[in-house]
């Protein structure tokens, strides 16, 4: 259990076991299962695309290893700064494979909240859109990278859509 955090009632976790709804794995875990057990199925819809549990998994796996490789590890706080897409799905379960903790933050959020999380999380990286409209998330990002190096990597602000 990571430090601050407060443990579930022991009567609750008893109760949630014991109805089979607290298996006791993580949620990486389950997408795997999933992805065993119903690898052709549809998971994921968005717009005119249709994901299986297989094209997640894959595309998570092939995105944990950039992450492990650009230095992220196990315990550390990514800034994950996606719209609702299939690359949030990815960055989410590709994070989570390899231990790191996403820090959730809004596609609205700017500098000021972008900032507060970097520097309250600790955070090693920072995962966005290239742009949305006509908001360049690359130079926000450019500029928290500045203000918080070394901690956030040179590399590591990425275009989760690259994964694929």
């Amino acid at each position: 259990m990571l430090e601050g955090c407060v443990p579930w009632p022991t009567d609750q976790v008893a109760r949630y076991r014991a109805r089979g709804w607290w298996e006791g794995i993580t949620i990486a875990e389950m997408l795997a299962r999933c992805a065993r057990r119903y690898p052709e199925k549809t998971a994921l819809v968005c717009a005119s695309q249709r994901l299986t549990y297989r094209d997640i998994v894959e595309t998570s796996d092939r995105l944990a290893c950039r992450f492990l490789e650009a230095g992220i590890e196990p315990l550390d706080r990514v800034v994950v700064q996606l719209p609702n897409c299939p690359e949030f799905v990815y960055t989410y379960f590709s994070l989570t494979r390899i231990g790191a903790i996403p820090v959730m933050a809004l596609r609205a959020h700017r500098h000021t909240e972008i900032r507060h999380f970097v520097r309250a999380s600790g955070a090693a990286a920072y995962v966005i859109p290239d742009r949305i409209g006509s908001f360049d998330y690359r130079t926000m990002a450019m500029e928290v990278q500045s203000e918080f190096q070394p901690k956030i990597r040179d590399g590591i602000l990425d275009d989760a859509s690259t994964a694929g």
